[in-house]
């Protein structure tokens, strides 16, 4: 996987330690879904969006590691909606969010749909404590940080792709008792100052 090598780090970082399950959420097209499976004995990958699902159901079917979930990750159960953008990677269940590249186009939003909504927690009553979860949720990264209160979740290795939600993310990773991170900003040129990487590493661990 080198479509982001600027994140091989924490890509290492990832696996260094158990590598029982790994939650994919915003998994998309599926390329941490695929990483995932050469270093996980399970992938749980979950998106919000129809034409994700389709690709990722096709990629792994029939594949023992992974599960394929249909759903919005978010700080509370039941049903969201969705919108849906041109390309399944920039749908989101926030109306507006920005894109995060000064070079990238406007999505506009061209249909409202509905899905299941699930949290960290459910997730984890459900499939079993992760051991790394990566999170590229468009946007509603605090709203799946919100979700998340199970012991558990602060166990864990996490990877974050943040759009402009720094605060709102720092908010909610001090909840937990996360106080030093590891953040990188895109380094893409024209890339939005405010869409950004944050690592951390699980707190029972820290030194």
């Amino acid at each position: 996987m080198n479509s982001e090598p600027w994140l091989d780090t924490y890509r290492e970082q990832a696996t260094a330690g158990q590598t029982s399950l790994m939650f994919d959420i915003g998994a998309n097209a599926g390329d941490w879904t695929l990483w995932g499976c050469g270093h996980f004995d399970r992938v749980v990958a979950v998106d919000c969006d129809k034409r994700a699902i389709s690709t990722l159901t096709k990629q792994f079917s029939g594949h023992s590691k992974v599960t394929v979930v249909n759903a919005a990750v978010t700080s509370e159960p039941g049903r969201v909606s969705v919108y849906r953008r041109p390309a399944a990677e920039q749908t989101s269940i926030l109306e507006v969010h920005p894109i995060g590249g000064a070079r990238q186009a406007d999505a506009p939003v061209e249909s409202v749909e509905f899905v299941e909504a699930t949290t960290i927690d459910n997730m984890i009553v459900k499939y079993g404590e992760p051991d790394f979860i990566k999170v590229d949720v468009e946007g509603a990264e605090a709203l799946v940080l919100a979700g998340a209160t199970m012991p558990a979740v602060t166990k864990a290795r996490w990877l974050i792709e943040i759009h402009d939600t720094a605060n709102d993310v720092g908010l909610e990773l001090a909840r937990l008792g996360w106080e030093a991170v590891q953040m990188m900003r895109h380094p893409m040129p024209g890339a939005h100052p405010g869409h950004i990487w944050v690592y951390l590493e699980p707190l029972d661990e820290e030194t």
